[in-house]
């Protein structure tokens, strides 16, 4: 089911907020860009989404300027994630000015294996950090700069939101975690409305029609929920993404 709401007030041509849930059947992930975004994929000033881009990000993978939130978070501020840049950084695997983690690299900090020049040069000398490794050799880095480094890789990360690279990650994510799980692409033979309805909403019944990985024709049905402005708008003819279990090709799994 696609949801899709966009603010018609804008400033500096920038929709105040966009919001995007799901896709339409044989159309692209829309990216939600406004000053607050919310989607898949989302890029505004708060982006909140699986890939996002923004001044203040929550995220599986995202960019965070001032403050980040997720996964793994490239950002110029405050980040809190599990693997990511940061002036202030709290991570497992933490670089920043100042960082705390499990393995942390930075100015300041301290972490189960930290490389901090003044943690190991000056705190080192009035407390015991015996509990602590350090290796000498890295004081001589300019760790300072490592976030300013590391940020152009989070600058890549935004340019591909928008494109297909982020769906075939994320695609592939989901069949590296369903190893019995394959996507296709199925055409749509027909659709037909059902008497039954689910939380108000009708069910439609979609024949579907599409080509194993063997050459096999495979032809099925899925049941769906689905809005009638959403159903009237499916022709039969298009393609659509689908999911289904290769032991058992008829059984589709979901349909985007």
């Amino acid at each position: 089911m696609a949801f899709e709401k966009k603010s018609e007030q804008k400033l500096f041509g920038i929709p105040l907020y966009h919001i995007v849930i799901g896709k339409k059947p044989g159309e692209r992930q829309k990216t939600a860009f406004g000053f607050f975004a919310l989607g898949r994929k989302a890029i505004g000033f708060i982006a909140i989404g699986q890939f996002a881009s923004g001044i203040i990000t929550i995220a599986q993978f995202g960019v965070g300027l001032f403050f980040g939130l997720g996964q793994a978070i490239f950002g110029l501020g405050i980040t809190l994630c599990q693997f990511g840049t940061g002036m202030i950084i709290i991570a497992q695997f933490a670089i920043g000015f100042f960082s705390i983690g499990q393995f942390a690299l930075g100015y300041m900090g301290t972490g189960q294996l930290a490389f901090h020049y003044i943690s190991k040069n000056w705190l080192s000398s009035i407390y015991d950090f015996s509990n602590i490794s350090f290796i000498d050799y890295l004081k001589f880095l300019p760790l300072i700069i490592l976030p300013l480094i590391l940020f152009p890789l989070g600058i890549f990360l935004t340019l591909f939101i928008k494109n297909s690279i982020a769906d075939s990650i994320l695609e592939g994510m989901y069949q590296a975690s369903h190893p019995s799980i394959i996507t296709s692409d199925a055409k749509l033979l027909s659709i037909e409305r059902t008497s039954m309805r689910i939380n108000r909403v009708p069910v439609y019944k979609l024949n579907l029609e599409f080509y194993a990985p063997d050459g096999r024709k495979i032809l099925t049905s899925k049941r769906s929920t689905l809005y009638p402005e959403t159903a009237f708008g499916l022709v039969p003819g298009t393609y659509m993404k689908i999911a289904y279990n290769k032991n058992n090709p008829k059984r589709v799994i979901f349909i985007e």
